[in-house]
C-alpha cells in the first residue's frame, strides 16, 4: 500500500519493532471503518515522533505511531506536535486496539469515536457470560447511556 497519491492514513511504526502481528487489531479497527491505510517501518523510535511525521505525509492528516517501547498514538496533523489525540499500549487489550484504530479512522469521517470505557461488561456481552435474567439490566444501562448522551 505505498501509493503516494492515495489518501490514507498513515502508520509509522519503528523498524526495531519485529513482531508485527502484535498491532492487527489496530488495523483491522481501521478497515471495519472502511478506510485504506499505509503502513511503512522508520528509522524513528518515538510515537509521538512517528504518528506527528505519519499525520504531516499523509494526505488525510491523521497518522499512528507506533513506537519501539510499544506505545501507539493517533496523531492529528492539526494538533500540537506533544499533544496526539489518543495514546495506548501495543500490550492493551485487542479490543481497545481495535477501538484505536477504529478512532482513527472515525476521524476522518466525522463521526463520534468509541468509548474506550466498560470494555469488561461489553466482552462479557459478546461472549454470552451473561444469562437472560440480567436483560432487563443491560437493557436499563444502554437506556441510561443514551438519556446522558442527550
Amino acid at each position: 500500500m505505498n501509493n503516494v497519491d492515495r489518501p490514507t492514513i498513515n502508520i509509522y511504526y519503528s523498524s526495531q519493532i519485529k513482531d508485527k502481528s502484535s498491532y492487527n487489531q489496530l488495523l483491522w479497527g481501521i478497515e471495519e471503518e472502511g478506510l485504506p491505510y499505509n503502513i511503512e517501518s522508520k528509522p524513528l523510535e518515538n510515537s509521538i515522533e512517528l504518528g506527528y511525521s505519519a499525520a504531516e505525509d499523509s494526505k488525510l492528516n491523521v497518522g499512528i505511531g507506533i513506537g519501539k517501547d510499544g506505545n501507539i498514538i493517533v496523531h492529528y496533523q492539526k494538533l500540537n506536535k506533544e499533544e496526539p489525540l489518543f495514546s495506548l499500549n501495543i500490550k492493551d487489550e485487542h479490543h481497545n486496539l481495535r477501538k484505536l484504530g477504529a478512532n482513527a479512522a472515525r476521524l476522518i469521517k466525522g463521526i463520534a469515536f468509541k468509548s474506550f470505557s466498560d470494555d469488561a461488561e461489553i466482552d462479557e456481552k459478546e461472549n454470552g457470560n451473561k444469562d437472560d435474567s440480567d436483560n432487563y439490566v443491560d437493557i436499563e444501562m444502554i437506556v441510561k447511556k443514551v438519556m446522558e448522551s442527550l
